[in-house]
């Protein structure tokens, strides 16, 4: 297991044609998500700005340690994305 950080794009500058009406947004994420397959496949490497692997537990666990001694523990990044190296999408909101 191990955590992946994710940056969506803006769905303003996703070009779908028709296919805009039949796209999802959550809320939480800004994700563009489709309940169709076929169109989830179709844009699946589109609706991402970056994506990078961030580590395993035990890698996120260091990190979260090295920042908490550079910036405030309960600053947002260490609250909510250093937390855990095996959280999943959907979690706490901010």
């Amino acid at each position: 297991m191990g955590l992946d950080a994710v940056v969506y794009r803006n769905r303003e500058h996703l070009e779908m044609g028709s296919d805009n009406a039949r796209a999802n947004m959550a809320q939480q994420t800004g994700e563009v998500y489709f309940e169709d397959n076929q169109l989830s496949r179709k844009y699946q490497y589109k609706v991402e700005a970056v994506a990078h692997r961030l580590g395993n537990v035990a890698e996120i666990s260091a990190l979260r340690e090295e920042a908490s001694g550079l910036i405030d523990p309960e600053c947002f990044v260490i609250r909510k994305v250093l937390y855990s190296g095996t959280h999943k999408r959907g979690g706490d909101s901010a």
